[in-house]
């Protein structure tokens, strides 16, 4: 029976993962703040399917670093805001997450243009998919203080008051992924030991 190498590729790549994790719920309390949604949740989970080549590793990680600061934020943060573990809808997050990932697979050739376009893909998947239960479920109408209405003027309105959302996630993706692409791809010229082959194993 063979032993497996160490695999300094994949503790890099899960050292970004987590590290994008830990700033997650370091902007946790600005949810009401003009940073609301600035966090690198989008940038961790483009990152993770773009590095790693085995389908598992690509979901398990990222969504498993997503699950784990869900859970510190539910218990320090957010104490009383959810029911038991995790927060009320966290299947549609967590759906959003997976397409996010999966837009992060697609990423053949990490380059400006792949790796913005992705940023953009991801802030609309996440966009969509999370408000629409929130649009479903009668979420609050911020015009009037009143649950949203399940017709085409609830359905609009539950959108366009998410849109500072959607700004603020699209340009955290686009940094983030800067940093996280930017700084990996610095890395694996400097050290071959890192090349993206090398994650696979």
């Amino acid at each position: 029976m063979s032993i497996q190498k160490f695999n300094p590729a994949t503790a890099i790549v899960l050292l970004f993962i987590l590290l994008a994790a830990a700033l997650r719920i370091w902007n946790a309390g600005s949810t009401l703040t003009p940073l609301a949604n600035f966090t690198p949740i989008g940038a961790m989970g483009l990152f993770g399917g773009t590095y790693f080549n085995r389908p598992w590793k690509k979901y398990a990680f990222p969504l498993g670093a997503l699950f784990f600061s869900d859970v510190i934020m539910m218990h320090t943060i957010y104490v009383g805001y959810g029911n038991g573990l995790l927060y009320k809808g966290w299947i549609y997050t967590y759906l959003a997450f997976a397409v996010i990932v999966l837009i992060g697979t697609l990423i053949k050739h990490v380059k400006m243009s792949t790796v913005i376009t992705a940023a953009f893909a991801a802030a609309l998947a996440h966009w969509i998919i999370t408000d629409l239960p929130v649009w479903w479920f009668g979420g609050l109408d911020l015009r009037n203080g009143q649950r949203l209405q399940r017709n085409w003027d609830g359905f609009v309105q539950c959108y366009v008051q998410a849109l500072p959302f959607l700004r603020n996630m699209l340009v955290a993706n686009i940094v983030y992924s800067a940093i996280f692409y930017g700084s990996f791809e610095w890395l694996q010229k400097k050290y071959p030991a890192l090349s993206v082959h090398a994650v696979s194993k």
